[in-house]
């Protein structure tokens, strides 16, 4: 995406970005596919200042919580043919389930409940309890021990 964004403002030429599909002549042109980026680690933690501040506050069981939405992977390992994962799997020839590493999701999670002062985290991961028992269990004991707020 910031390839596109850099390229539309600066007048660059974006049809040979990869990953962009185009029309030219009533043809459909795809470009290259760029490699499956797999190391969020590396990514930087969430920034959520640009956003009014009446965002954060969200309605769960009859009450009213100043909470944050979160994934700890992305991605499914499953093939069901009416997801789009499925079509994900064809494109890059594997299960494209990416997780973040423990220490960077329970260290991004203190971060933002501090910065923005949450109470409340809806994970929207596809697979959320499909994750290995152990990094499940470990995830589990380490957020209670160390971000201890309610999440859905």
């Amino acid at each position: 995406m910031p390839k596109l964004v850099n390229a539309l403002a600066s007048g660059d030429d974006s049809k040979i970005i990869g990953n962009i599909w185009y029309r030219e002549n009533n043809k459909i042109i795809k470009n290259q596919l760029y490699p499956l980026f797999k190391d969020l680690d590396s990514l930087q933690y969430y920034d959520w200042s640009i956003f009014d501040e009446r965002l954060f506050y969200k309605p769960y069981e009859g009450k009213v919580y100043r909470g944050g939405d979160h994934m700890i992977s992305q991605g499914c390992p499953n093939n069901c043919t009416y997801c789009l994962n499925d079509y994900y799997h064809k494109f890059y020839g594997c299960d494209l389930l990416v997780r973040y590493s423990l220490w960077r999701i329970i260290d991004e999670l203190k971060y933002l409940t501090e910065k923005y002062h949450l109470e409340f985290y809806k994970f929207h991961d596809e697979d959320f309890l499909l994750k290995p028992r152990d990094y499940f269990e470990e995830f589990a004991e380490r957020y209670r021990r160390e971000v201890n707020i309610p999440f859905t």
